[in-house]
């Protein structure tokens, strides 16, 4: 009779049960990692760049286990949620807590188990990225202009100016860290970043996996997106499914599936 083989290692590194274990998921040491950081933000910075390196090491598309990536995704995005509500003031504070965060690194797992995978081409640009590159929001009044050069509402010399609680979409000035140069949603070409981080239409007609994509970029390359109510997520997300809203120089060159 053949031996029977040995079922395989489970990777150890694939566990979420606290912040510290989060954490040393993406190869974040609490112990060490944060000396000399002042604030959380400071902190987030440190978290966020270990999360890219590690991704860009494990990626499947570089050979790396699927599993881990998976752990790996689902770690950040479990910290970043619980940052996100108030429930992390300190990263080097909450890994010393036993809270257990299982439950949230359950939902995030599950979650991703069901995501297209983004290219690795996608993190490696997004890791140089050090404070999210656009920002979705409602407008606050109606003085705020659309900047497009190709507005779909002007239709003369006089700019299009977004309704008070449309949805806008702006740049950020690295200069100055502010968003500007608003467009109104249904003026925005889509830049390759943000459409090579979601799921190819081709592919996937299904708008709760955009919304779950673009809700993954918060606090890396889309924020604001989260603080949308329902209606307005649902709107973004069905403009970021048409391809012909793309930036054209941007289009991923993916065929669809047999």
């Amino acid at each position: 009779m053949a031996p029977k083989k040995a079922p395989p290692k489970k990777n150890s590194k694939v566990a979420g049960n606290t912040v510290k274990a989060l954490l040393e998921t993406i190869s974040v040491d609490p112990a060490t990692a944060f000396e000399g950081c002042g604030n959380l933000a400071d902190e987030f910075k440190k978290v966020k760049a270990a999360y890219f390196a590690a991704v860009l090491k494990e990626h499947p598309d570089k050979g790396g286990d699927v599993e881990t990536f998976r752990g790996i995704q689902s770690a950040f995005e479990t910290l970043k949620e619980m940052m996100s509500n108030g429930q992390i003031d300190s990263f080097v504070v909450s890994a010393k807590s036993k809270t257990s965060t299982a439950a949230s690194f359950k939902r995030a797992s599950t979650a991703n188990a069901d995501k297209d995978m983004p290219s690795w081409e996608f993190y490696e640009a997004a890791a140089t990225e050090t404070m999210p590159t656009y920002r979705c929001e409602t407008a606050k009044s109606n003085r705020s202009k659309c900047n497009s050069a190709h507005c779909v509402f002007s239709q003369d010399p006089k700019p299009f100016v977004i309704p008070k609680d449309g949805v806008r979409i702006g740049p950020i000035d690295k200069q100055s860290g502010q968003y500007s140069k608003w467009v109104h949603l249904d003026c925005w070409r889509v830049p390759g970043k943000i459409s090579a981080g979601v799921p190819h239409p081709s592919r996937c007609q299904d708008p709760e996996q955009f919304e779950a994509a673009l809700l993954s970029m918060n606090d890396v390359l889309l924020c604001g997106f989260c603080d949308l109510s329902a209606e307005d997520k649902r709107k973004v997300a069905a403009h970021v499914m048409v391809t012909d809203h793309w930036a054209g120089s941007n289009l991923k060159k993916i065929q669809p599936s047999d």
